[in-house]
């Protein structure tokens, strides 16, 4: 029994705490980075088998994120500053997502290597969905960035 409660004395210790604005700048960042990386490989995947035409096919997936992160990534955003506000001040850095979403993350880089490798679809399905998901990320993490810059509100 001992060396569990010494193995979690150890955690307490060196848990990777932050306040709630490095909290913020991480989502932001993760959200940002996540979103460039998704339209700079979708994008990819339009010019490589359509040249630099391809991108006119991403022109829709741009739209179709811009939807997507007004009904559905902009809630997730707002959740997630509320889960960093409530948490408060000195949790652990990796705690701003909840073990749900995690989840759910998880399943969608499967689902999004799996799209990619099967071969089942064209290139240019591919290139929008990656679009589409980067520029709903990109678009909502605005929100972040936001209450981000506005931090002495949380103080």
């Amino acid at each position: 029994m001992s060396e569990y409660k010494s193995s979690i004395n150890f955690w307490e210790t060196y848990k990777p705490r932050a306040s709630k604005w490095t909290h913020l700048l991480v989502a932001s960042l993760v959200w940002s980075v996540v979103g460039i990386v998704l339209i700079i490989r979708g994008s990819f995947y339009a010019v490589r088998p359509y040249g630099w035409m391809g991108l006119l096919y991403c022109s829709p997936a741009l739209i179709l994120g811009f939807v997507k992160a007004k009904w559905i990534l902009d809630k997730t955003a707002h959740k997630i500053i509320k889960r960093i506000e409530e948490r408060g001040d000195h949790k652990c850095i990796g705690g701003f997502i909840s073990f749900k979403n995690y989840l759910l993350i998880i399943a969608m880089i499967f689902l999004g290597i799996t799209l990619r490798k099967s071969g089942f679809f064209p290139a240019w399905f591919v290139a929008m969905v990656y679009v589409a998901i980067g520029a709903g990320l990109l678009f909502s993490s605005r929100l972040i960035w936001t209450k981000w810059r506005l931090r002495q509100e949380m103080a």
